[in-house]
């Protein structure tokens, strides 16, 4: 029911303000507008605070990300998050920019693959690698092949290892999906067995 009355409100503030701020707003009971963003120290954005007299939604976060015509934005309570979303495209370089940003147990998880799905394994562990990244909020500092996702384009989606480490990956909770037939995305939350609910909002459905 809860679940129910916030897409309701989503939808409201959907449609009377657009973008971002009206749904954190409907998340954060808070109008869209009383929302106020600052940066992390990295540069990540997250909630300030609302204008006077509205309540302070300090354990919301959220990230966002978007690719041609496709967003997706992530919201979570007390727990640090980042998403990827891509969509899918022809890449000459493929080969390369594996070399370049996987782990060795990622190439070999990809070169197994049939050659016919390998761009769909790159772009699984790509949109995983880059949530992770933008979870910490530390963009490039973070190498990509310091840590390792699993690739296949057919399993689940999880962290393997950070730094080579099991136990280290073990807090987070990685959820991947296609929205679209062209596209893939990933969500990597510092929870672990986080449950990742998902809704797909589109023009038409709005009132």
């Amino acid at each position: 029911a809860k679940e129910r009355e916030v897409m309701q409100e989503l939808c409201r503030h959907i449609a009377a303000h657009g973008q971002m701020r009206a749904v954190l707003g409907a998340y954060a009971g808070a109008a869209p507008e009383s929302l106020r963003f600052e940066h992390e120290e990295r540069g990540k954005p997250r909630l300030a605070g609302v204008a006077a007299g509205a309540p302070t939604p300090q354990d919301i976060t959220f990230n966002l990300a978007h690719s041609d015509d496709q967003g997706l934005l992530a919201i979570a309570r007390g727990a640090t998050l980042g998403v990827d979303i891509e969509v899918q495209r022809h890449l000459p370089e493929l080969e390369a920019l594996a070399r370049s940003h996987f782990t060795a147990g990622e190439l070999g998880e990809l070169h197994n693959l049939p050659e016919a799905r390998r761009h769909d394994g790159f772009f699984a562990a790509w949109t995983r690698k880059e949530a992770y990244v933008k979870a910490l909020g530390a963009g490039l500092s973070v190498p990509l092949d310091g840590f390792e996702v699993a690739l296949h384009p057919d399993r689940p989606a999880a962290l393997r290892s950070i730094g080579g480490s099991e136990d280290d990956a073990r807090p987070w909770t990685m959820w991947a999906a296609r929205p679209t037939p062209s596209s893939w995305a990933a969500v990597a939350v510092q929870m672990p067995a986080a449950r990742v609910r998902t809704f797909s909002l589109r023009q038409s459905s709005l009132p």
